[in-house]
């Protein structure tokens, strides 16, 4: 079982940068997990703690069920791939997939099946594989680099932000290969990014890192859906999930929050604000679960009105920038139409079973 454990983790630079804050994390056998979070958050160091590249300065690292805390890299049998395609620019493309092979006791046969497996599976063509490696384009470079990770076998896959230096469609490609990857090759991945559509799209699980502290860590439907805190809200979406500021208050049975001229009703919500030790409450709600709905429905106790600042166009989709009152501003996500333009008056819906709650400090409430 090619398990990996991190217990207590902490990894202090020149005795004051605390890189890594306590960290826990089991990455279960065969699983994909993707540590997500912007630059500087600790990810990086992790995946090199876990290589053997970084001792901790407290903290063990299991494999297999065995601590192998202060084990070299090479005594790990996990592979590593960087940011910057590490090949032997002047050996072949051949030589490169081969050269993790030789003095295994393989013969010419079997490492020469073995090269070609690896480079179908990653689309290498086999014209390529006379050509050497500091000549070919960045994208098969890269190709190169994940295929001397994956030709002998290791126990685990490390991948620190692989992509990051590509263009957008060698990325696309290689972001497909590495997924299939996953699933046939059938081993443990520890995979950086601080790209959040490669997390949704390869991760088993999602361990969101914010300043060395895991926030959270979980299936990627859950971290979306049910962020822990408005950070985790904000950084997983595109856009991030809207965050609104409002006071709670009882009217007869009914429950509302009030926010700048607009309420909603949120009696359903009552339990989760019983221990609040004030009546502030920050809403949140992720930009395409708001729903542009007609004028006339305004008066509804889900529905708010606002006005379009303006709009711009991503990937299909249409962002609507809605000013609320004179100081809310949300992002709603729809599908292009020609009816919301600049200074429209609109009417919203927020469904409840997409309403988040958090406390004035940004914690999730349920």
């Amino acid at each position: 079982m090619a398990e990996v454990r991190l217990q207590g983790i902490s990894k202090i630079f020149n005795r004051q940068v605390e890189a890594v804050k306590d960290l826990n994390m089991i990455v279960e056998d065969k699983k994909v997990v993707c540590l997500l979070g912007p630059s500087g958050c600790g990810k990086t160091t992790t995946v090199r703690i876990i290589a053997g590249l970084e001792e901790p300065t407290t903290g063990e690292v299991y494999l297999e069920g065995k601590e192998v805390t202060y084990l070299s890299p090479s005594e790990r049998d996990v592979a590593m791939v960087f940011q910057f395609p590490a090949v032997y620019p002047n050996l072949s493309v051949y030589d490169n997939l081969a050269f993790p092979l030789r003095g295994k006791g393989l013969s010419s046969s079997q490492i020469d099946s073995r090269v070609k497996e690896v480079a179908k599976d990653l689309q290498v063509p086999f014209w390529a594989l006379d050509k050497r490696a500091g000549t070919v384009d960045p994208g098969l470079r890269q190709k190169v680099a994940i295929g001397r990770a994956i030709v002998r076998k290791p126990k685990a896959f490390l991948f620190d932000e692989p992509l990051t230096n590509l263009d957008a469609t060698t990325r696309t490609e290689l972001m497909g290969i590495i997924k299939h990857l996953s699933r046939e090759v059938g081993q443990t991945f520890v995979y950086v990014t601080h790209d959040q559509s490669e997390a949704m799209s390869l991760a088993d699980k999602i361990g969101v890192m914010k300043d060395g502290s895991l926030i959270q860590y979980d299936e990627p439907d859950i971290v979306y859906e049910w962020p822990k805190n408005k950070f985790v809200g904000w950084f997983l979406g595109n856009p991030g999930m809207n965050f609104i500021t409002g006071v709670l208050f009882q009217e007869g049975e009914n429950l509302w929050l009030s926010f700048g001229k607009d309420r909603l009703e949120i009696s359903k919500f009552k339990n989760l604000f019983s221990s609040l030790s004030s009546s502030e409450v920050i809403l949140g709600i992720r930009p395409e679960y708001v729903e542009f709905v007609d004028n006339s429905l305004l008066h509804r106790n889900s529905t708010v009105s606002g006005i379009c600042s303006f709009t711009e166009f991503l990937g299909g989709r249409m962002i609507a920038h809605i000013k609320l009152g004179e100081d809310i501003q949300i992002r709603v996500k729809d599908y292009p139409r020609s009816d919301i333009r600049e200074s429209t008056i609109v009417s919203l819906n927020f469904p409840e079973n997409k309403l988040r709650f958090f406390t004035p400090e940004g914690i999730a409430l349920g």
